[in-house]
């Protein structure tokens, strides 16, 4: 076989100007447009980050950088290990004393923000006194006519 026909089964067109030819990305990307090669693509992504299932990969993970800090043969990643673990740890403890603590100004000032303003509620509360005045008065005048007859019997 001469050496131009090795070549070119080897490395195809290479270097040539070929009329009709296209590039390796273009040609991946009309291929991983059909259905089946989609769907691989799809698969192959979930199987290296599972979006869904995020957090059960950190305790995983979690898991298994106890083991090597505890069961690693190599004393080197048993304390490489262990400092990431240590620090892992720092940041939880940081992050919850962070969210324990509770600001009172901060507190006070975000429950005024969410209260309503002051001349609505003085509307509203002039509004429910005089609804109850009326129904107080309504209800004197009821009991008056009921106990009216009853008493004359």
């Amino acid at each position: 076989m001469p050496q131009v026909q090795a070549y070119e089964k080897v490395y195809g067109h290479k270097g040539e100007a070929v009329v009709g030819t296209l590039s390796r990305n273009v040609q991946a990307s009309q291929l991983a447009r059909s259905p089946e090669v989609k769907a691989e693509i799809q698969r192959l992504a979930d199987q290296l980050c599972p979006v869904g299932d995020l957090r059960l990969v950190r305790e995983r993970m979690l898991s298994n950088m106890q083991w090597l800090a505890t069961e690693s043969p190599d004393h080197r990643v048993r304390l490489a290990a262990t400092k990431m673990l240590h620090d892992i740890a720092d940041e939880r403890l940081k992050r919850e004393r962070e969210l324990r603590t509770v600001n009172v100004d901060r507190l006070i000032d975000d429950i005024r923000e969410l209260a309503p303003a002051a001349p609505k509620q003085e509307l509203e509360l002039t509004a429910a006194d005089e609804a109850e005045t009326v129904d107080a008065g309504g209800a004197e005048a009821i009991d008056q006519a009921n106990s009216g007859p009853a008493a004359s019997s």
